[in-house]
């Protein structure tokens, strides 16, 4: 008896439109029935016929003294997303070939997950801000940190470009509509641009392409081939920092020198530089520098491995923790600068890698239930970033783009000076000085 009132106790509480998998129980759809079925049933309930329930309206903080202000608990979410840096670092570069140059940015992804993550199921939420470095929190703390970084990070410094920019493009094909509350948390807190397009046309593949490049200043000037014309939408963030250094190099300085690549040695063009005051330390297996753009705000970090030591070593070793060690353990001394002016560019597929970090749930199913009104079966079929930096005598110049396409199918799977010479493989990070959030990072392999 007990067991029979029960059960009707939870058909009581489910809503109409709910599919034969939902009705057994298992909801997150991990093969059993456990107290966190309950928790998506009871949620499910809360949200009623409405579907997609608004995250409500936040104030943003404005800068102080030339810092974003951030509280106690969203500066543990810069933490647990420079961690999500490290393991997003790790898993592309154990994917990509050892002697080849990398860029990407974390961030980036950051922006691509948190803005989709408002249409997620409950089972999804939690893995994405588990991964992302969010923890327990909810979605409305991954939101309110992103705005926060969209609204206040391009006003820290005037001799630094800096651009965060999302976009929503819904396939017109589908006849599909978006909730109202969800496209009003996507322009409340990405600002978001929300636009319907006929994907089987080339001339809506041009239009991203074209808000891509836009937002890039023209560094990446197409993500997309051709667009999938079974697609439900496509969800873009682009990044785009430029920033002059606050040292500059005197480009009559600049010479070809050797770069000690992998498998053979190349000639670069070697900028140089003595600066009387930059912050540096040497850690036994690598050193590294912190060289600022503009009024200190941003900085390129430059990790130069020690010769004995291989960058795959110094990759294993580095994590958010370390990497912050390091950054508190620099002291200021006059540096003998030694940097390549280099260029780079790579495309990331990432399915594999989020499935790695602990994103499934995205993949199938009814990941995304509360972003289209008319269909709850929507999951991830694809994720990819383009990403390209430049680095010379002037400053840097970085931009990167993270796509994700929603379908209706699952997819499958201290000595008072100190020489610095870049001349072998080294990694670098462009970060933001009062929260230390990490933008981009990546490798310089010589080529």
């Amino acid at each position: 008896m007990r067991k029979f009132m029960f059960m009707c106790t939870l058909l009581a509480l489910v809503p109409f439109g709910m599919n034969a998998q939902q009705l057994k129980g298992d909801l997150d759809k991990d093969g059993r029935i456990t107290p966190n079925d309950i928790t998506l049933l009871i949620d499910a309930y809360l949200q009623g016929p409405a579907g997609y329930q608004s995250q409500g309206k936040i104030e943003i903080p404005a800068v102080q003294d030339g810092k974003i202000r951030l509280t106690a608990q969203q500066q543990g979410y810069v933490n647990g997303a420079n961690t999500f840096a490290f393991d997003f670092y790790r898993e592309v570069a154990g994917q990509t070939e050892a002697s080849k140059s990398m860029i990407l940015s974390p961030l980036s992804v950051i922006y691509a997950l948190g803005l989709v993550n408002n249409g997620a199921s409950a089972a999804v939420q939690k893995e994405i801000a588990s991964v992302l470095g969010f923890g327990a929190e909810g979605t409305q703390d991954i939101n309110a940190f992103c705005a926060n970084l969209i609204a206040n990070a391009p006003l820290l410094d005037e001799q630094v470009t800096l651009g965060i920019a999302n976009a929503f493009f819904l396939n017109s094909l589908k006849g599909y509509t978006l909730y109202d509350a969800f496209k009003a948390d996507m322009n409340n807190y990405y600002r978001a641009l929300v636009e319907e397009l006929d994907f089987s046309q080339q001339a809506s593949c041009d239009r991203i392409n074209a808000w891509a490049s836009e937002k890039t200043h023209g560094m990446i000037p197409s993500v997309m081939k051709q667009l999938n014309p079974s697609a439900i939408s496509y969800i873009l963030n682009a990044l785009y920092f430029k920033g002059t250094w606050k040292y500059q190099f005197n480009e009559e300085y600049t010479q070809t020198e050797r770069f000690k690549a992998p498998n053979e040695t190349v000639e670069v063009p070697m900028m140089s530089a003595l600066i009387d005051t930059l912050s540096h330390v040497d850690l036994g297996a690598y050193s590294a520098v912190r060289l600022p753009y503009g009024n200190g705000a941003y900085s390129m970090t430059v990790v130069l491995p020690h010769p004995k030591e291989s960058l795959a070593d110094i990759e294993k070793m580095l994590t958010a923790e370390a990497f912050q060690q390091m950054q508190d353990s620099m002291t200021e001394k006059e540096v003998e600068l030694h940097l390549p002016r280099f260029e780079t560019e790579a495309e990331m597929p990432l399915v594999k890698t989020l499935r790695s970090l602990g994103i499934s749930s995205a993949f199938t199913g009814e990941a995304f239930p509360y972003v289209c009104p008319e269909n709850s079966d929507i999951s991830i079929e694809n994720v990819f970033q383009k990403a390209k930096i430049k680095v010379n005598e002037e400053g840097s110049e970085a931009a990167a783009v993270t796509v994700i396409e929603l379908t209706e199918d699952a997819a499958p799977d201290p000595s008072k000076s100190a020489v610095f010479y870049a001349n072998r493989p080294f990694l670098y990070f462009i970060t933001e000085r009062s929260t230390g959030t990490i933008f981009f990072m990546g490798r310089y392999m010589g080529s």
